[in-house]
């Protein structure tokens, strides 16, 4: 069997322009069913099927009565012999053929030919149809899609990949409504780097950018899965700890001091849970307070 596919049967053939997805669904098969058993009746010395294009073949999905093809036949039709004609979407590609087996003639009768004719527009109405409203379902989800993308890259840091002070905002606000409504426990983590100024100016700000960076993952394999890690400033990270005690907190904090150390990032650590009187900004407020607390008392030290 031919590998390529010439749609032949009129004088000079058809070449096609393939569909990889041809739209034959229940509907489209109904109806061809219905055009192969009509033009049946009125030409009885021919086999006519109804064919959907795969990949350069033609496979049966419906025959007439008494024919010598049956459902997933591959048939290459020959122009000599058979009469084929092309169903087309909108886009000038072929999904599926009307085909007589042995009916190359055909093509000389008008009335005949007509009547496929009429029936191929039926056909492709309807699998057309079909098309364009999958062709429209896929363009809202790429648009959805890419909308999606945008709204995330609007919401991350450029550099380090963690949420940018923008959807930090968002999130403590969200948080501070839910915990309202809900109750529970939270709290806020707030990280400094100390002397980045000292070190875009002697290593240079590559080397910053690249302690940044360094920073934001040793948060972000310090925390939980639940937690928001986000880059709020120049060189301040936050973290928004849900579901999240004192005891919890601790933890946290003493968890993260450690992994900072271990990569050698000299860095200021705060953190205060939300007390109800009180709200997130507060406890942001209050971790902010206590990692500067902190930053003094290392300048002392140092």
């Amino acid at each position: 069997m031919p590998s390529s596919l010439c749609l032949g049967g009129r004088k000079g053939g058809v070449d096609a322009k393939a569909n990889r997805r041809s739209p034959l669904s229940a509907r489209v098969r109904k109806v061809a069913a219905v055009a192969v058993a009509d033009v049946a009746e009125h030409r009885t010395d021919v086999t006519w099927v109804f064919a959907r294009l795969e990949g350069d073949d033609l496979v049966v999905v419906g025959t007439a009565a008494g024919g010598d093809h049956t459902v997933d036949d591959r048939i290459a039709p020959d122009p000599e012999r058979d009469f084929t004609m092309p169903l087309v979407l909108p886009d000038g590609s072929t999904f599926a053929a009307l085909c007589g087996i042995g009916g190359a003639e055909a093509g000389r009768d008008r009335a005949l030919t007509a009547r496929l004719e009429q029936w191929g527009e039926i056909v492709t109405a309807v699998a057309g149809a079909e098309w364009e409203a999958a062709l429209h379902a896929a363009n809202a989800e790429a648009v959805a899609k890419r909308a999606h993308e945008v709204e995330v890259e609007a919401l991350t840091d450029a550099l380090t990949g963690v949420a940018n002070r923008r959807a930090w905002d968002r999130a403590l606000e969200a948080e501070e409504r839910r915990r309202r409504r809900y109750g529970g426990t939270a709290a806020v983590i707030v990280v400094d780097l100390d002397e980045l100024k000292h070190i875009n100016d002697s290593q240079g700000h590559l080397h910053g950018d690249l302690v940044l960076r360094l920073i934001a993952r040793v948060i972000q394999q310090t925390s939980r899965d639940s937690d928001l890690v986000a880059r709020t400033g120049g060189d301040e990270f936050a973290v928004l700890a849900l579901n999240c005690e004192e005891p919890q907190l601790r933890i946290l904090v003493s968890r993260l001091r450690r992994a900072l150390e271990v990569e050698g990032v000299s860095a200021s650590v705060g953190g205060a849970c939300r007390r109800p009187s009180a709200g997130m900004a507060e406890a942001w407020a209050e971790a902010d307070d206590m990692m500067f607390e902190e930053k003094a008392r290392r300048k002392l030290r140092s």
